[in-house]
């Protein structure tokens, strides 16, 4: 337990500390990004979002070129081997372009010789993160206060 603060300090988890975070994936590791971004609201309590490629490339990609880079936004590009090709080409042009408007991604390839390798990798991976930013962040990861309050007021 005495290296417990000194891993919480060197990981990525610490460098998310006051940023929202953007998870962005292509129809492969897409429900992963998903999960990503619930397991941040809940377990972290840390706002987080997330879009899938070809989509992103549609909208949200203009959205990112009216915030200065040093607003508290955290960018993720998930990305699986096994995208098609031109989801794959999407991610490096866009983040070629966005070079500057937006922070630097920081992109994250998960391990494994198949599709499902890969989405248990990644799963395990969001969940340990966001389990880790939550006790950075002061929080306790399984109480959800204002989702029982909610639940309570709309039953009234």
């Amino acid at each position: 337990m005495s290296r417990l603060p000194t891993i919480l300090q060197n990981n990525w988890p610490n460098k998310l500390l006051a940023k929202r975070p953007f998870f962005y994936a292509g129809s492969v590791m897409g429900p992963i990004a998903h999960k990503w971004k619930i397991s941040f609201n809940e377990n972290a309590k840390n706002v987080a979002f997330y879009n899938e490629l070809p989509e992103f490339s549609h909208n949200e990609f203009t959205g990112w070129t009216s915030h200065p880079i040093e607003k508290p936004f955290a960018v993720f590009d998930l990305v699986s081997q096994f995208e098609h090709p031109q989801v794959l080409k999407r991610f490096d042009v866009s983040d070629r372009l966005l070079s500057g408007q937006r922070p630097k991604a920081t992109r994250i390839e998960p391990r494994g010789d198949s599709v499902i390798k890969q989405v248990m990798w990644a799963s395990v991976l969001g969940d340990y993160v966001s389990l880790y930013l939550a006790v950075l962040n002061g929080q306790d990861p399984a109480r959800l206060q204002l989702v029982d309050k909610l639940k309570q007021s709309l039953n009234e």
